[in-house]
């Protein structure tokens, strides 16, 4: 990205969709647990997620990164909505065993119902103070950004994130407990001693 030209949160608006993510915000985010997945990474996997996915993110199934820590999503924002409403199936899917925790860093547009529909989901939002500057701008963003959190522990997230702004719990329960049917490429069987990355390869999903 390159000055203050590209800082949109819309793609459609003639700016970019390369946010990615200023290191302070993943430092809290990897406070409450270890980024397992990224589902909407850029290739050179900025968030230092153990899995990350650069396409498709929206239709592969989530649930068995909550096994091994959080989910982090910084969406494409010309596709937030899309995003949003994944991020609230994957959180609410009444067959998974464990509830999958996820944070989504999004602009902070109070007025658009995709915001609306993720504040009637996530557990917490942290409105960020001031305005982020993310990687590889030379100016900060000229829109306000927002972090919900989805998943079993708000509290735990509240004191991690917290130090980015103003923080409010919300009353939304969390998922629901039911088996886990996960989406495995080649319904290739599941062993303790190999890694997630070993049955999600970001180059072939």
């Amino acid at each position: 990205m390159k000055g203050r030209a590209v800082l949109f949160s819309s793609a459609k608006n003639g700016g970019s969709d390369n946010w990615q993510t200023p290191e302070k915000v993943l430092k809290a985010v990897r406070r409450i647990a270890p980024i397992a997945l990224d589902p909407c990474s850029a290739r050179s996997n900025p968030t230092k997620a153990a899995v990350y996915w650069y396409s498709k993110g929206l239709t592969h199934n989530w649930c068995i990164f909550a096994y091994s820590g959080i989910v982090f999503v910084n969406p494409p924002y010309s596709q937030v909505s899309a995003w949003i409403d994944k991020i609230i199936s994957e959180n609410q899917n009444p067959e998974n065993r464990r509830i999958v925790e996820i944070v989504a860093l999004v602009p902070a547009r109070t007025d658009q119902p995709w915001f609306q529909r993720a504040l009637g989901s996530a557990q917490l939002v942290t409105y960020v103070k001031g305005r982020l500057s993310f990687k590889g701008a030379i100016n900060s963003a000229p829109f306000p950004s927002a972090l919900f959190y989805f998943g079993p522990r708000p509290s735990r997230a509240f004191c991690c994130l917290a130090t980015l702004g103003s923080s409010n719990r919300l009353s939304t329960p969390a998922g629901r407990n039911r088996p886990c049917r996960p989406l495995l490429p080649g319904n290739v069987r599941l062993h303790k001693k190999k890694p997630l990355s070993a049955y999600y390869c970001q180059c072939t999903l």
